[in-house]
């Protein structure tokens, strides 16, 4: 069965965690106290108070608690999201409350300053939380189809965002990967090679975008893409033009060695 484990520590072992749920589909951890950790698991959101030693249900005001997908903290701010919408945290009055009717949910990523939040749909795109409000950001791609589901939601491969500075990474396109260096305004894909293998989750971790799919582990070296370039702004010229460039592949993710072997 399915379970959690955690590490003391960067490069300590993992030991498994007191967690008798399965299916555990998203993490995170408050940033003003990194021992306070919510699951967003197939029983639903649990908390634990004591980094993962005890914890608890809590659930009350959530449409579909057993298909929350993600979770993410923003400032002091806890959000999830499951498929009618994404929902804030209330502690006074013990229950999850609607921001936003953003269907089908699979991923939030936080901007740099820890506090604006970015909400990523297969079905809605991606909505950006800033100073209390949600606004809609322009599509990243079509969404690479795939037959099962994740926690109630249409697309298990669709389910990565990953942030750099003012960039931001989509994982689960047509295309594979897709960027944005202008904060959600205009994309295209950032790397060939991974459209077939149906990314699900992204990292960045010393200046490499690490991408998790179903044939391995790939990485991106960062500082090869810093910024938009002529065959970058060629695509969105093109597109602009109505010449059907619909994106212009930036270089390609090679895998990391072994994880052949081992798929993420």
């Amino acid at each position: 069965m399915p379970t959690t484990f955690g590490a003391a520590d960067l490069g300590q072992p993992l030991r498994q965690l007191a967690f008798d749920r399965n299916a555990v589909r998203s993490l995170a951890i408050d940033p003003s106290n990194p021992a306070a950790l919510w699951a967003a698991s197939a029983s639903g959101p649990m908390f634990s108070p004591d980094a993962g030693r005890t914890w608890t249900r809590l659930a009350n005001g959530l449409v579909h608690p057993t298909e929350v997908a993600a979770i993410a903290y923003a400032g002091e701010r806890i959000f999830a999201s499951d498929r009618t919408g994404v929902f804030e945290w209330a502690a006074p009055s013990h229950a999850w409350q609607r921001r936003t009717p953003q269907l089908q949910v699979v991923a939030f990523a936080v901007a740099e300053d820890g506090v604006q939040l970015y909400a990523f749909s297969p079905v809605d795109g991606i909505e950006l939380l800033q100073r209390d409000r949600w606004t809609r950001l322009s599509n990243p791609g079509q969404p690479h189809l795939h037959v099962a589901g994740n926690g109630g939601h249409i697309h298990v491969d669709l389910g990565g965002l990953a942030m750099a500075g003012d960039r931001i990474y989509a994982a689960g396109t047509q295309e594979g990967i897709t960027a944005s260096p202008d904060g959600g305004q205009t994309w295209t894909q950032v790397a060939g090679g991974l459209a077939g293998a149906g990314p699900m989750q992204l990292a960045i971790f010393q200046g490499h975008l690490w991408a998790a799919t179903s044939r391995g582990l790939y990485r991106l070296p960062l500082g090869h893409d810093p910024a938009p370039t002529p065959p970058w702004w060629a695509a969105v010229i093109a597109t602009a033009l109505g010449l059907g460039l619909g994106s212009v592949a930036l270089g390609g993710l090679p895998r990391v060695p072994g994880s052949a072997r081992r798929p993420v």
